[in-house]
C-alpha cells in the first residue's frame, strides 16, 4: 500500500513504493517548491490626490501597497513623491516610508522652507523580513510650525526571497 500524503518538499515516506510515476512527482513537486521559494514579487501603487499632513505628525499617505511574504526575505522599496508646505513660509516637509507603524530607511525632504512642489525620491532596505502580511506606505510631515501637502506618490515594492 502506498501512502499518499507527502510533505513539501517533497520526501520520502516509509514504506512508499517506488515508480518512475512517483519519482516524477517527487522531481516535480520539489523543483515548484524551490521555484517558489526563490521567485521575486512585485508590487506597486500610485495616487496624484493631494493630501495635507498633520503637522509634526507623520500621516499616512494614499499610496501604500499590501505584501505578502511567503519566507523570509528581503525587501527593497523605492518611492517617489511631490513635496510642499502649506504656504507657512516656515515649513519644510519631509517624507518617509513606513512598514506598518514603522519607520524604513531614511527621512527625506526638501531640505528647503518652499511652497512650491519639490520631487523627493525614497529607497529602502527592509532586511530578513519574517513571513507574513506587511502594508508599506509613503509617510509626510513637517517640522511642526505648519503642514506638509504631498502628490504625486508612487511606490514600488521588491520581495527577494533569502535562500538558506
Amino acid at each position: 500500500m502506498a501512502i499518499t500524503t507527502y510533505t513539501t518538499p517533497r520526501t520520502w515516506a516509509e514504506d512508499e513504493l517506488v515508480s518512475s510515476a512517483i519519482q516524477n512527482a517527487h522531481v516535480r513537486d520539489n523543483i515548484k517548491h524551490l521555484y517558489e521559494k526563490t521567485s521575486i514579487k512585485f508590487y506597486t501603487d500610485t495616487s496624484s490626490t493631494p493630501e495635507t499632513g498633520n503637522g509634526a505628525n507623520w500621516a499616512s499617505s494614499d499610496c501604500s501597497v499590501s505584501v505578502v511574504v511567503d519566507y523570509v526575505s528581503n525587501i527593497t522599496i523605492t518611492a517617489a513623491c511631490s513635496l510642499k508646505n502649506d504656504a507657512h513660509s516656515d515649513v519644510v516637509p519631509w517624507a518617509r516610508i513606513y512598514r506598518d507603524s514603522t519607520g524604513v530607511g531614511q527621512t527625506r525632504g526638501v531640505l528647503q522652507q518652499t511652497d512650491e512642489w519639490k520631487d523627493v525620491s525614497l529607497t529602502a532596505l527592509d532586511p530578513d523580513v519574517a513571513a507574513g502580511t506587511y502594508t508599506y506606505a509613503i509617510y509626510h510631515r513637517s517640522n511642526g510650525a505648519g503642514n506638509s501637502v504631498i502628490d504625486d506618490k508612487a511606490i514600488v515594492i521588491t520581495v527577494t526571497p533569502i535562500h538558506g
